[in-house]
């Protein structure tokens, strides 16, 4: 991400210590009760502009936030399979009017979220503004920096520094929220896991006087285990990216043509009943018993079309979980939801969860 894993974590503790006071400024006898999307979605989407453009999202400024919301809204509405399956100019030809308005709002969103290394862009090409390699501030500057030193090439311009920016905002923002979300319904269903990660957390914070680090994965082997068990489960995407076989190959004993559209379905790997035994049940014992088993869980993809965030995501779930169990016991304020939503869209959304902050 170009800011390094210290400066990341630095950023995601700031925004999680921001929204806990919020919390704890609307406590009534320590007790706040919160929409978990309005909670997580603002945290979630404050880290990542922080990171991105160094800006963070605030009582003042969330009518900003909420605008860029509202149009990932939109395009996760109206993005299907179908338009990851159709080549672009069977789009273009047949379904112009579909086309137009997911190219509109993409365009709009990345207009709300680029704006700020835009401005900063021109700045440094008017020679108003100056990167500090010695003080990379953010994922733009790291950016713009290497344009500073090389200059402007097809690799590194302001379009893919925008191209970039919005790509991180639409894998970061919408999947870490729904992770946040469905992880916490599972805790709430499951409220011994939820006793037992705290446990272990207090033990390696001194009770709790100090914050997780992401340094202490090592030594919370059953925090890794149930965040790994929330992926695993929830298993938000639908379907993955569509890729194109160039030549003739075998895939699981079966030959593929060339030009034949194939896809790594992730969902599927993860309910796989020869790799995760009873997969429709939360059991983050699976991984205590057998620890190989955390290899088996991809929710990022693997290789070179891995997901571009996934420290970052990694870091946010790590960090947000364990923190949260730190500071708050959670309670269902309402029924909880027994079954994942599943239109049928690119992923899953998140439940309709409200739950109490009880401050520790």
């Amino acid at each position: 991400m170009g800011v390094g894993k210290d400066v990341m974590e630095l950023k995601i503790i700031e925004e999680l210590n921001a929204r806990c006071a919020d919390i704890d400024e609307a406590a009534v006898n320590g007790v706040t009760t919160r929409q978990a999307s309005e909670f997580f979605d603002l945290t979630v989407g404050s880290i990542i502009n922080n990171i991105l453009v160094g800006k963070r999202f605030d009582k003042n400024t969330k009518g900003e936030f909420l605008k860029i919301k509202n149009a990932l809204d939109s395009a996760f509405e109206l993005f299907t399979p179908f338009d990851m399956t159709v080549p672009i100019w069977v789009l273009k030809t047949f379904f112009s009017k579909r086309y137009n308005n997911l190219i509109s709002l993409n365009d709009e969103t990345t207009g709300f979220v680029a704006k700020e290394a835009e401005a900063r862009y021109a700045q440094m090409k008017s020679g108003q503004y100056s990167v500090d390699e010695n003080n990379i501030q953010d994922y733009s500057d790291a950016f713009l920096l290497k344009i500073q030193k090389d200059g402007e090439n097809k690799n590194f311009n302001i379009e893919t520094l925008k191209t970039m920016i919005i790509d991180l905002w639409i894998t970061g923002q919408e999947t870490t929220t729904t992770t946040l979300i469905s992880g916490f319904n599972q805790l709430l269903l499951h409220p011994e896991v939820m006793e037992k990660a705290r446990a272990e957390l207090m033990k390696i914070t001194e009770n709790g006087s100090r914050d997780l680090s992401l340094s202490d994965r090592p030594k919370t082997p059953y925090l890794n285990a149930m965040i790994a068990e929330i992926q695993r489960h929830a298993s938000i995407l639908n379907i993955n990216f569509w890729r194109i076989n160039h030549e003739p190959t075998y895939m699981g004993g079966h030959m593929v043509d060339s030009g034949t559209f194939v896809t790594a379905q992730l969902s599927a790997l993860h309910i796989n009943e020869t790799v995760f035994e009873n997969p429709q049940k939360f059991d983050l014992e699976r991984f205590i018993r057998d620890e190989s088993l955390l290899q088996k869980v991809i929710p990022f993809g693997l290789g070179k079309r891995a997901c571009l965030g996934e420290l970052l995501a990694r870091s946010k779930l790590y960090l947000i979980f364990g923190n949260l169990l730190l500071r708050y016991n959670f309670k269902p304020h309402g029924k909880l939801s027994t079954v994942e939503v599943l239109p049928y869209s690119f992923a899953k959304r998140p439940f309709k969860l409200e739950m109490q902050f009880v401050k520790i």
